[in-house]
């Protein structure tokens, strides 16, 4: 039997209210060589990989998580203001090594 291919998903919700919080979970399984999770909230659509998603200008620093095998990362963004935002994941085989799989979520959140 081959090894197993690295796989990564995001879900959350699909609308929140402006000023709540909204909980992500990031899911998958972390094949041979890969190391690290990176996740990205955007507004715009996510890059093809975590490289070109870094090229971007971000007022946030991405969330970097060591994974192995199976795994799930539970991730809590404090508050959501009014518009279109992206949750970009990435798996990569260390900490700026090549993208192996990503994975993205698109959430809409309105005014109260």
């Amino acid at each position: 039997m081959g090894a197993r291919a690295s796989t990564v998903a995001v879900h959350g919700p699909r609308q929140v209210k402006s000023g709540h919080r909204v909980h992500l979970r990031v899911s998958g399984y972390a094949g041979k060589d890969v190391r690290t999770l990176v996740v990205r909230l955007d507004d715009r659509q996510c890059a093809a990989t975590a490289q070109a998603e870094t090229r971007r200008r971000r007022p946030h620093a991405p969330v970097r998580l060591g994974v192995h095998g199976r795994f799930i990362a539970r991730l809590t963004v404090k508050r959501s203001f009014p518009g279109t935002h992206y949750a970009c994941a990435y798996l990569v085989q260390d900490q700026s090594g090549p993208t192996v799989a990503s994975a993205s979520w698109r959430y809409v959140t309105r005014r109260r």
